[in-house]
């Protein structure tokens, strides 16, 4: 193997040097290497952000106790197979969990594969027996949750998510997102008028819950009210990360208001996409040329086109959504994921080194999508 992924972690890196070759070990599934790498990222770093994040990493996503190589290995190769063979995948993922039953990756691969097949009693029954190996695996807690959501137990899905956040804080989106999903179906959507005297906690709550609604006047006056919160009185620390973050998703996050008619199509676009997403493009094909200032109805044609495997048209209408509307944040991590689909990862790496350093201290989104960057083009040959 090559300095990208060596044999053995090498000495006298620097942390960052150190995180990013965790990072990469871990997308890998090299488990061990990982597991050393990021506890050096601890020990040279304390206190840091970056020492946060690796931390997380390796209570949150390594397995819980060593794993031999040979170990590693096979659920390399069998995860591999997941797409183009999964029935040989399932074969060798229960091969080792019947020899390593504290190994969490193979039992939840296999979760995983049962749960997009609809089998949702067998992936119950695997995230139970991972989260009592493992409490704090992520991925796991993710899978526990979305079979809570499919069975209809909103409370017991609202328990893991937040499990996760409590663990994550704010750097897990899908947890964050769900669960305020969760709480307007558990208790009901916020008001239509923001009450007065909220602190600014509540404040970007409810913003980020209109954002998710669609409710995007709403979302902006709550976020913009946490802005203004800097003016009343000297903000304590948390105030000034919720400000910062308010700032970041107005800036980011925020699309354009779409017109009645517009939101009629979308959502009619929406509704067909299962069962006749000819139609659904038609739609919102007629919708793009009907609007031609909002960013969200090209960005839903790209995901369409992206679901059909359309790459090629995938990745004109999500410019199409960027230029309308330039740091719309959505339509960059989609790009992303569309470019490297077709292997463009020069073009991928530059927009994730740009968002990279705008990003939140914790934030490990595009630290994640670098790696997996970097190491598809590694095993591509197409690393420069």
């Amino acid at each position: 193997m090559t300095e990208f992924l060596p044999d053995a972690v090498p000495d006298n890196l620097e942390p960052s040097q150190y995180y990013e070759l965790g990072l990469r070990y871990r997308l890998g599934g090299l488990v061990g290497l990982a597991r050393e790498a990021l506890t050096r990222v601890v020990n040279l770093a304390p206190g840091s952000a970056m020492a946060r994040k690796a931390s997380f990493v390796l209570r949150g996503q390594l397995p819980r106790a060593p794993v031999p190589s040979a170990a590693e290995q096979r659920n390399i190769e069998a995860y591999n197979l997941m797409s183009s063979n999964p029935a040989a995948a399932k074969e060798k993922f229960q091969a080792l969990m019947r020899e390593y039953p504290d190994f969490e990756w193979p039992f939840s691969n296999l979760a995983w594969m049962y749960f997009g097949e609809g089998k949702i009693d067998e992936a119950h029954g695997l995230a139970k027996y991972l989260l009592s190996v493992n409490p704090e695996h992520v991925r796991s807690l993710h899978l526990a949750m979305k079979v809570a959501i499919k069975q209809q137990k909103f409370e017991e899905a609202l328990g893991y998510v937040n499990r996760g956040r409590a663990m994550l804080g704010a750097s897990d989106q899908e947890f964050r997102d769900t669960g305020l999903m969760l709480s307007c179906q558990l208790n009901g959507s916020p008001p239509d008028t923001i009450p007065k005297g909220l602190a600014a906690e509540r404040l970007f709550e409810l913003g980020e819950t209109y954002l998710l609604q669609g409710r995007l006047s709403l979302a902006k006056e709550a976020l913009a009210l946490v802005v203004g919160s800097s003016t009343e009185e000297p903000p304590d620390k948390e105030t000034e990360v919720l400000i910062r973050k308010a700032k970041r998703m107005l800036d980011f996050d925020m699309p354009k208001e779409m017109p009645p008619e517009a939101m009629k199509q979308v959502e009619e676009a929406s509704k067909l996409l299962m069962t006749d997403p000819e139609e659904s493009r038609r739609i919102l094909e007629q919708t793009v040329t009907q609007f031609p200032d909002l960013e969200l109805p090209p960005l839903s044609l790209a995901m369409l086109c992206l679901m059909s495997a359309n790459l090629p048209r995938a990745e004109r209408f999500v410019k199409m959504s960027l230029k309308r509307n330039p740091n719309y944040r959505n339509a960059k991590l989609l790009l992303i994921q569309v470019l490297m689909g077709q292997q463009q990862f020069a073009s991928a790496q530059k927009i994730i080194d740009q968002e990279i350093k705008s990003a939140e201290p914790d934030d490990m989104t595009f630290d994640l999508l670098r790696a997996e960057c970097q190491l598809a083009q590694y095993q591509t040959g197409k690393l420069s």
